[in-house]
């Protein structure tokens, strides 16, 4: 079981979006107004070679850009151009989301005062017309249009836009922006094999993005063994939610393989195992995920569901318990505890749970008391 368990912004000032685009675009003029902002992201490795691209835009004068994680993480140094064909160095990184996949960088360049966009917190309507601009495969500023078909609220990522502007490698990082100019999301990832399945980070996680200290790009690289099993992990995951089991089962067994301290695919190492009906499998993986990570709740909790699938019930307890200690305000680690204690017959402990459960969560506290009194 996975725990999953937004900042009205001033608008910056200098925004460069004149009114007669926010009043009645029509769509040559909005698309010469965003440009300016959005670049192309040349990232080198060790040997000073090209390693790989994606898309970036501003969203202040002094050059803070917003792209993916996963576009900077295999970068040493990197090179942005824009849409005049200038090239400045790319050096810094102010703020990181690696959940989310978005990074906040800072292109510092002296005397210049870089275009930029606005990023909305208000999530786009299902039907909203809006445009997606980055450089896929290179091909520098590369506009495709669509409308939003969905609203995702359950992926790994938190809120995605689910659109049918076309996508492909390259156009990650780049924004997507609304017809008034706007930027409602980041342009993150398709899903292969679907049909025009592509997806945005909602605008506001970028907002919820906070510079900090400054660090170099050579300061967030992941090796190249490490970048593999960080796509494969990505990758199995959007198969375990597509509930592709037996593929995913295979992206996180070669995710840690190639990072045998991933302890995150670990873990969905064992929730593909247990949905797989491979019991002995998952309790391994999810042994491994606590032992690099044992202040990790979800990781003892799922463990704990493991053994109470398999009628394991004293195994339970202990693990429940346990995640508990760790996070004593936890609904559904109460909720479960409860449950093994009446498998275990043990009532008092049980109704312990439930008067814990009062305070914390009405209605789980009911579905206790129901299980109880059944």
């Amino acid at each position: 079981a996975e725990i999953a368990k937004s900042l009205q912004p001033e608008r910056p000032a200098g925004t460069v979006l004149p009114d007669t685009v926010k009043s009645a675009p029509d769509m040559v003029t909005l698309i010469k107004s965003v440009i300016p902002a959005v670049v192309t992201i040349m990232g080198y490795n060790e040997d000073g070679k090209l390693s790989s691209s994606g898309s970036g835009f501003f969203i202040t004068p002094q050059g803070h850009l917003i792209t993916n994680y996963h576009v900077i993480r295999s970068m040493t140094h990197a090179r942005i151009k824009n849409h005049q064909g200038q090239t400045y160095p790319m050096i810094t990184v102010l703020a990181v989301n690696k959940k989310g996949d978005l990074a906040m960088c800072q292109v510092d360049v002296p005397g210049v005062s870089f275009p930029h966009l606005t990023v909305t917190p208000k999530i786009p309507e299902v039907g909203e017309r809006v445009l997606a601009i980055g450089s896929p495969f290179l091909l520098e500023l590369t506009v495709s249009d669509g409308m939003v078909s969905a609203i995702r609220g359950d992926t790994h990522l938190g809120p995605a836009i689910q659109m049918t502007a076309p996508i492909s490698p390259g156009s990650s990082g780049g924004p997507v922006v609304n017809l008034k100019g706007e930027v409602v999301g980041v342009s993150t990832f398709y899903r292969e094999g679907g049909q025009n399945l592509n997806f945005a980070i909602a605008g506001p996680s970028v907002l919820a993005l906070k510079p900090g200290p400054a660090k170099n790009l050579a300061e967030v690289y992941s090796p190249p063994e490490l970048e593999k099993a960080q796509k494969l992990y990505d990758y199995g995951k959007r198969l375990y939610e597509a509930k592709d089991y037996k593929k995913a089962l295979q992206a996180f067994r070669e995710a840690v393989s190639l990072d045998p301290k991933f302890a995150g695919a670990y873990n969905y190492l064992g929730l593909t195992y247990r949905k797989l009906g491979l019991y002995e499998d998952a309790a391994k993986a999810y042994i491994s995920a606590i032992r690099l990570q044992p202040q990790n709740y979800v990781y003892i909790f799922n463990l704990g569901m493991l053994m109470y699938a398999a009628n394991a019930y004293k195994q339970a307890v202990t693990a429940f318990l346990k995640a508990i200690e760790i996070r004593p305000d936890d609904v559904d680690s109460h909720f479960m505890l409860g449950k093994a204690y009446v498998k275990l017959k043990n009532y008092p402990a049980s109704l312990r749970e439930y008067a814990i459960l009062q305070q914390l969560d009405a209605r789980q506290a009911a579905e206790l008391y129901r299980f109880i009194y059944h």
